[in-house]
């Protein structure tokens, strides 16, 4: 069975539904000036406590700050800060990240998982589609970028 569809963009759009994401990754990621990536190959070297005290640290400063937790085996970001409570919802739908100071708001993927008791590498077992969620967090689709 053929499918027609009402142009050559929905059309694509069908062909090919990442390509569509990845599009609103990039510009997602385009309203970023500045753009830090903390990562290592080993696990316990402290990577979630430098991204926190060197967002504190330019938060300090002036700067506005926005900082994502992608760690699918621990996302600690919200207790490094002392942040607690559940994201609130824009009126356009999105995740609002939790605010820290007035520089400082922070979102993780653990917002993303229904239980914030059990890692997210048993959950990415259950669930199956923890890239997903960070392709949907980069994107923008699901949270307010500002």
């Amino acid at each position: 069975m053929v499918e027609i569809q009402a142009s050559m963009e929905d059309a694509r759009k069908q062909a090919n539904p990442q390509a569509e994401q990845m599009a609103a990754v990039r510009d997602s990621l385009s309203k970023i000036k500045n753009k830090f990536i903390v990562m290592s190959g080993k696990g316990g070297v402290g990577k979630t406590s430098t991204s926190v005290n060197l967002s504190i640290a330019l938060a300090n400063k002036g700067f506005k700050v926005g900082l994502m937790d992608v760690d699918l085996h621990g996302p600690d970001v919200p207790r490094m800060l002392g942040l607690k409570g559940d994201l609130g919802i824009s009126a356009e739908q999105k995740l609002e990240p939790l605010k820290y100071s007035d520089n400082l708001k922070a979102i993780s993927i653990e917002a993303l998982t229904p239980s914030r008791i059990m890692p997210l590498y048993g959950e990415a077992l259950l669930n199956i589609r923890p890239f997903n969620n960070l392709l949907l967090m980069l994107s923008g689709e699901i949270w307010t970028i500002s």
